[in-house]
């Protein structure tokens, strides 16, 4: 699975997932990622606060990409990217663990995301060229 690999974001057959996911308070984190389907590779970068590491704590800025298993290591951000380039065929998940770079986080909250990978690379020789990530979290039912 070595290689280098383009995402463009803003050509995705399927509008990307976001959301912010609070049901475990111990361990909160934001979530987005492309369509496996539709798109047809998967890539997440999945933040936590806590629980993967919590040297990030939601701000906006440059953030180290840094993301190590439970219970995470002194310099574990808990911005944890995976990428699988073949969605769901044989090809494995690259999981993020062990996975460097930084981001730049111009927006993240509650009505949507604006994210730079300034630099990816992913274990077993796999790297991911920079990009932009933006979109809209969607449109929540009433009530």
């Amino acid at each position: 699975m070595d290689g280098a690999y383009t995402i463009r974001w803003g050509r995705l057959a399927a509008k990307p997932g976001y959301r912010y996911i609070d049901t475990d308070p111990d361990n909160p984190f934001w979530l987005i990622h492309t369509d496996r389907d539709r798109d047809g590779f998967y890539f997440s970068l999945e933040m936590y606060t806590t629980g993967y590491g919590e040297k990030w704590t939601g701000e906006t800025g440059r953030v180290a990409i840094a993301c190590s298993e439970a219970p995470p290591g002194p310099e574990s951000t808990g911005v944890c990217p995976h990428l699988d380039p073949d969605g769901r065929g044989p090809e494995a998940d690259v999981v993020g663990f062990g996975g460097t770079g930084s981001i730049n986080i111009r927006r993240l909250d509650d009505g949507g995301f604006d994210i730079t990978i300034k630099k990816l690379s992913l274990p077993f020789g796999v790297t991911v060229t920079p990009f932009r990530l933006r979109g809209t979290a969607p449109k929540r039912p009433n009530g």
